[in-house]
């Protein structure tokens, strides 16, 4: 097992925050995903592709700009299903993120047509996938894109493997929030679910980003009553952290097919948080 410096640490700390930001959405995932995946690890650029699996509608989008892309993909197209690697197959690796390198050497690869006719024009000869499960109705992959660099190391390849999880959840949450169509869940439907009044107030707040602080401001509670209000709402709904938590609210509003009223108005009292 690969153990991560204090400074991998940090900068996956760092990047998840942003990912997980208020504001997260379908329309704003790749954006905040490309961000993500550039704080912990280097690449020449990220690709992010989602299959409509209903429509057959494939949307690829790229952090940076690609000139060669539509040149390449015209090749791309017609000789992608011959290859594991690039054959948009969720079962590869069991799920798990592939490798260039885990099917042909660099000098294997530069021998290869798929090669010779689309990833050199990119440019891109090395090359991670990386699978979100995003549900049935999606098959979606980021693909990590190095040129003439380092292969992907065991510090790489174990920093991938955790933000795979996370890439999967922010898309589960931006889908789930699409389809409530709304900006936050009903207390009234959580209370329905067996949490207190007060707790089911809590996870409203906790499910639209705001922090301990803030709910506490917005509820006129003290700061550890909603620490420890957040551990009840964990230890009921079974939720490990706040992401699972906000997850479990939205299937809940749609469970019991509530969405959110207007929301009581608010002062944001600007706070700075010690620890």
């Amino acid at each position: 097992m690969i153990r991560l410096s204090a400074q991998d640490l940090s900068a996956y700390s760092e990047a998840c925050h942003v990912l997980y930001a208020p504001g997260l959405t379908l329309e704003t995932y790749a954006a905040r995903s490309f961000d993500f995946i550039g704080r912990i690890v280097s690449k020449e650029f990220v690709a992010f592709g989602s299959l409509d699996v209903a429509k057959m509608k494939l949307d690829i989008g790229f952090d940076t700009p690609v000139p060669e892309f539509p040149r390449a993909m015209a090749a791309f197209g017609q000789i992608m299903m011959q290859y594991p690697l690039y054959r948009w197959d969720p079962k590869v690796n069991e799920g798990r993120p592939f490798y260039r390198s885990d099917f042909f050497t660099a000098r294997q690869f530069r021998e290869l047509d798929i090669y010779r006719d689309c990833m050199r024009l990119l440019p891109s000869d090395n090359h991670c996938a990386v699978h979100v499960p995003a549900g049935d109705d999606e098959i979606a992959f980021f693909g990590i894109e190095r040129w003439r660099g380092p292969d992907f190391s065991s510090r790489d390849r174990a920093v991938i493997a955790l933000a795979q999880q996370h890439l999967a959840n922010a898309r589960q949450l931006a889908k789930l929030k699409a389809e409530e169509d709304t900006e936050g869940v009903d207390a009234a439907a959580l209370t329905q679910a067996g949490l207190t009044p007060r707790e089911a107030d809590v996870l409203a707040w906790l499910a639209e980003g705001k922090t301990n602080v803030e709910i506490a401001t917005i509820l006129r509670i003290n700061v550890q009553t909603v620490k420890d209000h957040v551990s009840a709402i964990f230890l009921k709904t079974g939720a490990p952290n706040r992401l699972a938590a906000t997850l479990w609210a939205l299937r809940t509003c749609r469970k019991f097919g509530r969405h959110a009223g207007p929301r009581p108005h608010f002062v944001k009292v600007p706070v700075r948080l010690l620890s």
